[in-house]
């Protein structure tokens, strides 16, 4: 049985908000503990950025305490798009 041509954009949306989740953790470092400050003309980018990570990110930050300034709800975000993903792929038969 083939994957439907849906079932693959489903697991490459997945894949694609992964990767926002990183963009997300790598300029929130940056921001916190470099001190970068973003130029205005990126800073769309990195609204856009904050507020698709955000909500996703609040289902998990009553789950793991932050540990002093580091936030580690993104670990459990990572895991829960793998496993996400994994499921999707096998059920729709994208493996």
């Amino acid at each position: 049985m083939n994957c439907p041509t849906w079932g693959h954009f489903i697991v490459f949306a997945i894949g694609a908000y992964y990767n926002l989740l990183f963009l997300y953790i790598i300029v929130s470092l940056l921001q916190s503990l470099a001190g970068l400050r973003i130029p205005d003309w990126l800073r769309p980018a990195v609204n856009f950025t904050f507020d698709a990570c955000e909500p996703f990110l609040r289902v998990f930050r009553g789950l793991i305490p932050n540990i002093g300034m580091l936030d580690l709800s993104p670990i459990l975000g990572f895991f829960a798009l793998i496993i996400v993903q994994n499921v999707v792929a096998r059920i729709l038969h994208c493996t």
